[in-house]
């Protein structure tokens, strides 16, 4: 009930005051995005060049606490701990599984790599590449992954990300400037210069990441 009421609230609020104009802010952001970087979504040159500081900064943090949880789990194997074994899959978690999981791993990519010209981006891409491995450890509760290699496509995206960043500022004088790649046209595939190559080895730095954690927490 409570929160029904707040969610009433909100709607009234909010949802029933659309602006006859869009602010002048908001205008300059929308003809900067198009005119200056080719980008059919908006959010796509906030997010990685003007403020691309906070996203860099994020991926450290998400960095950092892969690293922690990794540490505290090593921790918990010195120790002595038995890793428990769990129940095997039913046919029908399988079977789920087997439709549910390519069509996560698909809808992932297309996150990533289509966020420059439809809503979506790195993280969210990331985090539902990261849900299709929980659904494998449905179905091989007794299994383990191979740390060693996620963690090596985890470095390389995001060292992969650290050039593209670096690049703007060799070539152009500015941190995270993408515009050392073509511009394209706006609307196509290949348009928002480097923006594109930002996403998807974000997208994939963060869904490693995700597995990891996933990982660790199951060890």
């Amino acid at each position: 009930m409570v929160l029904a009421l707040f969610a009433a609230i909100l709607l009234y609020g909010f949802g029933t005051r659309i602006p006859d104009t869009i602010p002048a802010v908001s205008q300059a952001y929308i003809l900067a995005a198009q005119n200056e970087y080719s980008s059919q979504n908006v959010l796509t040159p906030i997010l990685l060049s003007w403020r691309g500081f906070d996203t860099f900064g994020e991926l450290i943090i998400l960095f950092m606490a892969t690293t922690a949880i990794s540490f505290l789990s090593r921790k918990n194997q010195r120790k002595g701990s038995e890793r428990k074994t769990h129940l095997e899959a039913t046919r029908v978690t399988v079977s789920g599984v087997a439709v549910l999981q390519p069509l996560l791993f698909v809808f992932s990519v297309y996150i990533f790599s289509f966020g420059h010209l439809s809503p979506g981006g790195a993280f969210q891409g990331g985090v539902i590449l990261g849900s299709g491995f929980v659904m494998w450890t449905l179905v091989h509760p007794n299994e383990e992954l191979k740390i060693n290699a996620l963690s090596v496509i985890e470095a390389i995206c995001g060292i992969a990300y650290l050039i593209t960043a670096l690049l703007g500022l060799i070539l152009l004088g500015s941190f995270l400037d993408p515009g050392y790649l073509p511009f394209g046209e706006i609307g196509n595939f290949f348009s928002a210069a480097a923006l594109p190559l930002m996403y998807i080895v974000i997208g994939i730095k963060v869904g490693v990441e995700m597995i990891k954690i996933v990982s660790k927490f199951r060890a």
